[in-house]
Parts: structure tokens; sequence; C-alpha cells
């Protein structure tokens, strides 16, 4: 009796080790493609000789952006749009973005890294006017036509904060905190 409720126990533990492995899969195989797939196109269609790192970008429309070396030598980022078919469900932060005057770009936007300033020059941005206690990530995005980078941090409050600047100049977009 006792060695059926181990095997019993044993059976159950891979079996739940299985799905929780087949549903991990499932949720970052479209993301990987979508990552193959704007490599494929930066290296086809805008003429990247190498791809260093393809990363996503998800505000009211999705990106993959693409750091890579062009057919000159020089280091290029794109921001590679993902065509949804559907409206945004996010209408409060599209009619926002709308009065702000900031267009929609559905077309790949391509800039030197040489055009803008550094990851890390974005962080010491954030850090002189945000209380940035720990840093999460700092990444490329893009808002309406204009590539920018998100700073994700906490606060000494422990909220959450997202702070945008632009990718020309540095110069601040908006903040986001979060309660806790």
């Amino acid at each position: 009796m006792k060695a059926w409720i181990v095997s019993i126990s044993l059976m159950v533990a891979a079996a739940v080790t299985a799905s929780l492995y087949l549903l991990y899969a499932s949720a970052t195989d479209p993301m990987e493609e979508r990552q193959r797939e704007a490599d494929v196109f930066a290296r086809e269609s805008l003429d990247f000789n190498a791809v260093r790192e393809v990363t996503f970008f998800h505000g009211t429309h999705s990106y993959q952006v693409v750091d890579g070396v062009n057919d000159a030598g020089e280091d290029v980022f794109a921001w590679v749009p993902e065509h949804i078919e559907e409206p945004s469900l996010d209408m409060e932060v599209q009619e926002e973005e709308e009065a702000e005057g900031e267009e929609e770009v559905m077309e790949p936007v391509i800039r030197l890294h040489s055009e803008g300033i550094s990851a890390a020059e974005a962080l010491e941005i954030a850090e002189n006017d945000a209380d940035v206690a720990s840093l999460r990530s700092v990444q490329l995005g893009i808002i309406g036509a204009s590539p920018v980078y998100e700073v994700n941090y906490r606060d000494s409050d422990g909220r959450f904060g997202y702070y945008y600047v632009a990718f020309e100049d540095g110069q601040y977009l908006r903040r986001y905190e979060l309660a806790p």
C-alpha cells in the first residue's frame, strides 16, 4: 500500500512538472518567434550586417528593438513594429497620446547609436529627477513617433516607477508611479 502511495505521488509530481514546463514553453515561444522575425527583417530589409540583441517594448503598440551593425559598420538601433490587426484596447492611453500631438508610427524607425543618449545617461537623468531606490531595467521603447528610454525602478516608498526620456536628447517626457 505504501509503495502505491509513493508511486502515485511521484506520477502526480511528474505530471505537474511536465504541465508547468509546457505552460512556460507555450508562453515564451511566441516572443522568441517575434524576436527571430525581427532579426531576419533587420538583416534582410534594413541592411543590418550583424544583430547583437533583440528586445521588446510593449506600449500602445508592440515593437521589437533591434541593436546591431549596419553594412557601413555603424552601430544602429531599429524599432520594428508588430503589426496588430485589432485596434488598441487601451483607448485612454491612445487618446492621451493623440492629444499630446504624438503621431502613430507603424514603420520601422532606425537611429544610429551616436544620434541619441546612452542607457547610462538616461538612468542618470531619471536618478536626478525621480526617487530611484532600486533599478529594475533601462530599455529602449517608442512613444508615438519618438524613440525613448524607459527607466523602470522602485522608489523609497516601494512604488514601481516608469520614467521616460527622449532617445535623441534625454528630454523628460513623462513619469508614472504605481502604488505598492
